[in-house]
């Protein structure tokens, strides 16, 4: 992607490479890091054009609304059979791939360890130490590369997102989180591809 994304609404503002620059000693041109609402800063993603969503959306009773609205995008964007990858807490999991299910294809659930403080559930006297990993495609998923869905290195963030950056795209692909920290924009760039993120 060589063009910048439309910055028409006021609400709207890009986070230069700049500001992540601490979290890596450079980020090149390629990496494109912007402050809003995926579903509007990242309308001018062509359609089919991505190899790769990877991302940890908000996971609650009141955000499942915005899992339906990335499964669209996902469907829009991504290539056909590309994955999305996405991380999400247990409780809300038949409700978020139901969504999900609207319009992409299940393909797989992996999981990640969670460090402390780990998350309770009071009324089920459960303590949750671990995130489920979604793994939903564009269509049919033919699988070219075998992946882990527990990668042995899953102790840290950028370990996760490494492992399935790395191992599901090649360098010059195109990776979006529409749900982006710093984390995966340095992956991304480190490993050579071309990334797209959001934070709000």
């Amino acid at each position: 992607m060589t063009r910048r994304l439309n910055r028409s609404n006021r609400d709207q503002q890009v986070v230069e490479p700049e500001e992540v620059a601490s979290a890596s000693d450079e980020l090149t041109p390629t990496v494109d890091l912007w402050k809003g609402d995926f579903r509007e800063v990242l309308t001018d993603i062509d359609d089919g054009s991505v190899d790769l969503i990877i991302s940890s959306p908000p996971c609650d009773e009141d955000s499942i609304h915005i899992w339906k609205d990335l499964s669209d995008f996902a469907a829009r964007v991504l290539k056909p059979g590309a994955l999305l990858v996405a991380s999400a807490e247990q409780r809300y999991l038949p409700q978020i791939m139901e969504v999900l299910g609207t319009s992409l294809t299940y393909v797989w659930m992996g999981w990640v360890p969670k460090r402390a403080p780990y998350s309770h559930i009071d009324e089920l006297s459960i303590r949750s130490k671990g995130k489920q990993l979604l793994f939903y495609a564009n269509g049919e998923y033919v699988p070219e590369i075998p992946f882990d869905d527990v990668p042995n290195k899953a102790g840290t963030e950028d370990a996760v997102v490494a492992y399935y950056v790395e191992i599901l795209t090649e360098r010059g692909d195109l990776v979006v989180d529409p749900f982006s920290g710093a984390t995966t924009a340095v992956v991304a760039q480190r490993l050579g591809r071309r990334f797209v993120g959001v934070r709000d």
